[in-house]
Formats: C-alpha cells, structure tokens, sequence
C-alpha cells in the first residue's frame, strides 16, 4: 500500500508547477518527493481508510492555513506559519480527540465556549500530513499544493527577496480560502521594510 501510495503522491507533485503556475520546476518537487516519502514516519500508522476520511473532513470542517505573521526577534522580522486545524462543536470535543489520537501529533484547544479545535502547527508535520491527503483532497488539493510548496521554500530562505517570493505564494492561498481580509501580505510586509509602518486594522463599527 505504501509503494501505491506513494506513486499517486508523486504523480500528483510533479505537476504542481504547470498546475498552478508556480516558478518552481517539476524536477524539484520529484526531488522533494524522494527525499520526502523516506520521512513520512510521523504519520506511517494510519490507515488508508482514515487518510481518505481526514481528507474529507478537511475539506468540510477543517483549515490548511498559511499566514505572514510578524516576528521581532528573526532577522527579516516575519515568519510564515502553515496550521492544519479541524473544527467541532465542544459537545463533539472528544470526536477531535479521537482523531488527535489517530494523528499522534497536534493539540486540542477550546477555540471559545462553543467551538473546539485540533490543531497541528510544526512545520514538518503539517508537510507530511498534507502529502498524505493531497490525493483524496477534492476541496483543497489546489491549498494542499501550494502550502506543501511554501514549507519547501520557506526552509530555503536565506534574504528578504527569499522570503518576499514565499510571502507572493501565502498571498495566493487566499484564492482558495473564505478567510476574510488579511492584515499582513506581501505588500504590507514590503511597505513595512521599506517604511516602518503596520498596515491599519480596521475596527468594527458600532451598531
């Protein structure tokens, strides 16, 4: 099964570049591929079956997020953070742990009084969990792709340029996502640099 597994995984990867016209060759994501599927222990146990339904609910009650978030203390004074979070109301709190269970990796949390999450947030955890799922993905495959992408490059980084080109790839997520009107972009992060200055956060007005 691992073998089948990982021959859809690749043939999926190695169009990711055409498919959504990224910059990045096909070679590279074969690359990334075989020297990516030796590391997918982290999520080894799990069955067919229940990576066939964690897509599913990923794709009905669930989040791939990518998100520019500041960072004083790194040098180009952001960071990119890739989550994968499922959602529940509390009342079905213990579903999220059982599949938290399943996972072996992540963290549940009481969102607020009605809502509770799973959340996996390590870098290298979100990557294998997505290549897993990307191919029963029908919702957020195109998401999956791109995140998978952004974790890639984001541990290439070495100058603000780096990281303005991952930021462009965080910005593109938004096409794909029913998140509301981001605070940091690649542009308000520019403007930052060039600048000093934060992006305004608009307040709700007062009914």
């Amino acid at each position: 099964m691992l073998r089948w597994l990982i021959v859809i995984l690749i043939f999926n990867l190695t169009y990711i570049g055409e498919t959504l016209n990224l910059v990045i060759p096909r070679e590279e994501y074969t690359y990334i591929m075989k020297n990516n599927t030796k590391k997918l222990n982290k999520f080894n146990k799990i069955s067919r079956d229940d990576l066939i339904y964690l897509a599913g609910f990923i794709d009905g009650d669930g989040s791939i997020l990518a998100q520019i978030t500041p960072a004083h203390d790194r040098l180009h004074k952001f960071q990119i953070r890739c989550t994968v979070v499922l959602y529940q109301d509390r009342r079905r709190a213990w579903f999220l742990q059982k599949m938290g269970d399943i996972l072996g990796h992540g963290n549940l949390n009481n969102r607020n009084t009605s809502n509770w999450s799973w959340t996996i947030g390590a870098r290298d955890e979100v990557r294998d969990l997505l290549l897993l799922i990307e191919p029963y993905l029908k919702i957020k495959k195109k998401l999956a792709r791109i995140v998978i992408d952004i974790i890639e490059r984001s541990k290439s980084v070495e100058s603000r340029a780096d990281l303005f080109k991952v930021m462009q790839l965080v910005d593109k997520t938004a096409e794909h996502t029913d998140s509301k009107t981001r605070v940091w972009t690649s542009l308000t992060a520019k403007i930052f640099w060039e600048t000093g200055n934060r992006p305004e956060i608009k307040k709700k007005e007062a009914k």
